[in-house]
This record gives C-alpha cells, sequence and structure tokens, in this order.
C-alpha cells in the first residue's frame, strides 16, 4: 500500500488557530455594560469564544435563544466586536512556528471557519496570516466560512472546498480544530 501524502493542513480559527478570547471578553462586558449588568468572570467568557457569538450573547446577558430581542443583541455584540477586530487576538504559541515548518514542506494550509468572513478575513490579514491574494505558502492559502457554503460546520461542505481551492484530494489533507 503506497502512503498517503500530506498536501494540506485546515484548521478552525477562533480557539485553534488564533487566540481572541481576550477582545471578546472585552466585548461580552461592554455588552453587559450596556445592560446595566456588572462584569462577568473573564475566564467564563474565554470558555465560551470558541461556541461563537450567539453562546456569547446567551452567557453574557442570560437570554435564551429563542427570546425575541436575542437577534439584536447578537448583532450588537457583532459590533462591537468589530472595533476591537485584531487588537489582542494572537496565534497560539507554536503556530507561527509550525505554518513555517508547512511551508518548508511545501504543504498548504487553510481555514474553515463559522466565523463570518466579515470577521474572519479582517482578523487573518490584521496578523498578517493572510495577504490580498493568498499565491504562495507564506499566506492563508483557502479562507472558508458559512457565508460561503449551504451547510456551515460541523457538515464537511466547508472542508470539502478548502481542499479544492488548495488543489488536493479531502484524504489528502487534515483538519486540526476545538469541536
Amino acid at each position: 500500500m503506497k502512503p498517503r501524502t500530506l498536501k494540506a493542513v485546515l484548521f478552525d480559527l477562533d480557539g485553534t488557530l488564533v487566540d481572541t478570547a481576550d477582545e471578546f471578553v472585552v466585548v461580552v462586558q461592554a455588552l453587559r455594560a450596556e445592560h446595566d449588568l456588572g462584569p462577568m468572570d473573564a475566564d467564563r467568557i474565554r470558555a465560551s469564544v470558541s461556541n461563537g457569538a450567539r453562546a456569547l450573547v446567551n452567557l453574557g446577558l442570560g437570554i435564551p435563544f429563542d427570546a425575541p430581542e436575542f437577534e439584536t443583541k447578537r448583532l450588537r455584540l457583532l459590533e462591537l466586536y468589530s472595533k476591537v477586530l485584531g487588537s489582542a487576538a494572537r496565534p497560539y504559541a507554536g503556530i507561527l512556528p509550525l505554518l513555517e515548518d508547512l511551508k518548508a514542506r511545501g504543504i498548504a494550509w487553510g481555514v474553515s471557519t463559522n466565523k463570518p468572513r466579515a470577521y474572519a478575513e479582517p482578523l487573518l490579514k490584521a496578523l498578517q496570516l493572510m495577504d490580498a491574494s493568498p499565491a504562495d505558502y507564506d499566506s492563508c492559502r483557502s479562507l472558508v466560512c458559512p457565508d460561503d457554503v449551504k451547510d456551515r460546520k460541523p457538515h464537511p461542505e466547508s472542508l470539502y472546498l478548502n481542499c479544492r481551492e488548495v488543489g488536493c484530494a479531502p484524504h489528502e489533507a487534515i483538519y486540526i480544530g476545538d469541536h
């Protein structure tokens, strides 16, 4: 049996490739302050960041997902996030050397995330992980967001699209995520 060749490594964004927790701590605390709620333990917020904006609104304001005002609060959280996006986010320890190693081996890398493109792309650019037209192995070769697919993760559609964009078959890629 012929050994398989690894051609791509695909990462989840928040909680795997990039630590955005400190930005969301600021955002959730600001949202709480707007509702005359006191500060929340930052570790509780950090623990929920990779669950997305809906979970953070639910945690921060204690309102159920089906509450009539829920969507308005989620949009407000995202508005607050857009003002701090990239200000405190950092690649996790070891990520930059890993990306350098992938480059040296000629292995492409990409991102599959449930973070909307309006936030994911500027974040990757702010961290210099994605240039305007990724053409080499220094940069994210494929960014797939829920806006790009019919079915968001955990459905595999986004990973299949990543593979097409980097030019490999699904069995030639691995995915690394926190969920």
